[in-house]
């Protein structure tokens, strides 16, 4: 995995720095825009992990921490997760991380220590958290946020996301079978991160949406999650478990309750390239997704709704040029800038399109700047994932995964602040090979992992 950052407005990012080796199959989460973040030190927090399609005793999967200072460069890696089932560790998956109004750093995962052998190690999936105090370590006696047994063979909680509310407060947002061992439902909890966190026992207290109430189906998965200075959430999901299907939002108060749903897109998204969604100073709320629908490209889109608008305004096609683009993440500085960037498909090769978009404050208009592309070649094969964050609104960090696209050889995790995403690397002493920013999701395997999941699944 690689990792950069870009310094200031107009200034050129900085060299691609590897900040993992190929020892272990290194992967970001499914919703990768909020595993990195900046502490008000300057400290860059970043969470990964480590595993293959299944977590069991005998291929475990591992949570894993890093940061990085001037001065100091990276600290060492961390695994976090103190995931056993007797003397064996099993492991987490798909992690997040939020940085606290007190610098400390706070991850979520989903964890399968509770499942059994009987049950195909999926058949009771829980949502597991550490936290690591400003100065401190992260405690050897994880976090448990969910604690449910329910009859169905697959109570399931999966990818949650955590966001730093503006009083303090912390919020986890997740997809969970725990109603239904098919269709899963999305769930919401707010604690005080400096108190006790007990574990939830029911989860009606905390669902947000009800299956009952649209016929049972789709199935919602993978959210993102955000909050405005009011302390609303904004939420953009999945409804399904595939490619070509519905894209959700709904804003919902800090009380407890059910979402109103809104469709935003049909056949709009794709569960293994979520949608994700900001909100700027001014409460703006700014999603970006890779559209569908359409079965032929598929173009990035921005949508914005300003805190005076009932509905989103028409959506922005950010790179309507025939060609496939997919994975767009995006941040807002305090100028009122949006950084995005998303990769692109064309005769097989993958590349990066990073830019920028200029915002007037609460203006209905959105100036498009120009595109940047990569000038070099990146590897065809392997999908990747990749996110952005900001810090003091200026300085933008970007991350993502790479692999080389040979046998037996594990992915890197890189760090890269720079949106021109030209990289030149030598991993595994193959040179010339490359990284690239982002890349779609292999297909194929998605056909692969189908049969094989147990009543439902994470991949």
């Amino acid at each position: 995995m690689l990792c950069c950052a870009h310094p200031g407005f107009g200034a050129p990012f900085g060299p691609a720095v590897k900040i993992t080796d190929t020892t272990r199959k290194y992967q970001l989460s499914r919703t990768s825009d909020r595993i990195l973040a900046v502490d008000s030190k300057g400290l860059v927090h970043f969470t990964y992990w480590s595993g293959g399609i299944s977590t069991t005793p005998g291929s475990p999967s591992y949570v894993y921490y890093r940061n990085w200072s001037v001065g100091q460069g990276w600290s060492s890696e961390e695994s976090i997760d103190n995931s056993t089932f007797g003397s064996l560790h099993v492991g987490g998956r798909h992690p997040s991380l939020a940085v606290t109004s007190t610098d400390g750093v706070f991850v979520v995962w989903h964890d399968h220590r509770h499942c059994i052998p009987q049950g195909n190690w999926i058949n009771n999936v829980e949502i597991y958290a550490d936290m690591r105090p400003y100065g401190g370590s992260f405690s050897p006696n994880d976090i448990r946020l969910t604690q449910t047994s329910k009859a169905n063979p697959g109570d399931n909680g999966y990818v949650p996301k955590v966001i730093s509310d503006p009083d303090g407060d912390l919020t986890v947002v997740w997809y969970d079978y725990h109603f239904n061992s098919d269709i899963s439902d999305l769930f919401r909890l707010t604690f005080d991160p400096s108190a006790s966190i007990p574990a939830i026992t029911d989860l009606s207290l905390h669902r947000i949406t009800d299956l009952a109430s649209r016929g049972n189906t789709p199935p919602f998965t993978v959210p993102d999650i955000a909050a405005d200075s009011t302390g609303h959430h904004h939420l953009v999901w999945a409804g399904g478990l595939g490619s070509g299907v519905n894209l959700y939002y709904s804003e919902i108060s800090a009380a407890s309750g059910l979402a109103a749903v809104t469709l935003l897109k049909q056949g709009g998204t794709d569960f293994f390239d979520p949608p994700h969604i900001d909100t700027a100073p001014d409460d703006t709320c700014w999603v970006v997704y890779s559209d569908k629908s359409n079965g032929v490209d598929e173009d990035l889109v921005l949508l914005k709704k300003t805190d005076q608008d009932t509905a989103f305004a028409t959506a922005l096609d950010l790179a309507d040029d025939g060609l496939r683009q997919y994975h767009p993440d995006l941040a807002i500085d305090s100028g009122g800038l949006v950084p995005w960037s998303g990769s692109m498909s064309l005769r097989g090769i993958r590349s990066c399109m990073p830019d920028t978009i200029h915002r007037q404050a609460r203006s209905r208009k959105s100036t498009l700047s120009q595109t940047r592309r990569p000038t070099g070649c990146v590897l065809p094969s392997r999908p990747m994932h990749s996110g952005i964050c900001m810090l003091s609104g200026k300085r933008i960090y970007r991350h993502l995964r790479a692999t080389s696209g040979l046998p037996r050889q594990g992915p890197a995790i890189l760090l890269r602040s720079d949106p021109g995403w030209t990289i030149d690397l030598t991993p595994n002493g193959f040179p010339g090979t490359g990284f690239l920013a982002k890349l779609k999701h292999n297909r194929p395997m998605r056909d692969i992992l189908k049969p094989c999941r147990r009543h439902n699944f994470d991949i």
